[in-house]
């Protein structure tokens, strides 16, 4: 097994421990997908969640819960959006309220945040140029 499979496998693994999951065998329709996106990603957050959800699928008491949609979403994913998905998912954590303007600081926090307007409705207008061809 090449360093990389051996890393990202010691990481689920660990990922596993710290949350006391007992660990099985992973169907082939998740486990070969799941490795081949996990083995193309280059960015080590995302890495994170590739391991995250093989320890998932791996788990006797969450595998049920993992879907090959995770995959395909996750290969799609950049790395603006996994932070917006784990702001969002510790805001439904935290039970907190996630706004338009937790949004925005959100995307603010890494980097992505719009042009500073003087109202919400210019923000709107900016975003929504159609005037563009496709």
């Amino acid at each position: 097994m090449n360093s990389y499979f051996s890393s990202f496998i010691g990481t689920a693994r660990a990922i596993a421990a710290e949350h006391n999951l007992n660990l099985g065998q992973v169907p082939p329709k998740i486990l070969f997908p799941l490795l081949e996106g996990a083995s193309l990603e280059e960015n080590e957050q995302l890495d994170d969640m590739w391991a995250a959800l093989l320890a998932n699928a791996a788990s006797s008491v969450h595998a049920e819960r993992v879907r090959p949609g995770f995959i395909a979403t996750l290969k799609q994913m950049s790395p603006d959006e996994e932070a917006l998905f784990l702001a969002i998912a510790q805001s439904y954590a935290d039970m907190k309220v996630f706004d338009d303007n937790h949004l925005m600081n959100v995307y603010a926090s890494i980097g992505y945040a719009p042009a500073q307007r003087n109202s919400r409705e210019e923000q709107a207008v900016d975003q929504c140029d159609f005037s563009q061809p496709f």
